[in-house]
């Protein structure tokens, strides 16, 4: 059975939050891999941004 805990998300939720390992995305395939990982920290914030904000805790 499931905590009822608001504060812990669920597993699933938590496991798209990690973002370290964000891979480019196809429109930028032909970025360089080191133009790529000066991007990436700009990239990863703003899908954690739509990510939390798309989440439903209603739902969960």
């Amino acid at each position: 059975m499931r905590s009822q805990n608001s504060a812990v998300p669920p597993v699933a939720t938590r496991d798209v939050l990690i973002l370290s390992r964000l891979d480019r995305p196809p429109f930028l395939k032909r970025c360089p891999t080191p133009l790529w990982r000066i991007l990436r920290p700009a990239s990863t914030r703003g899908f954690l941004w739509l990510t939390v904000g798309l989440y439903d805790p209603a739902r969960a």
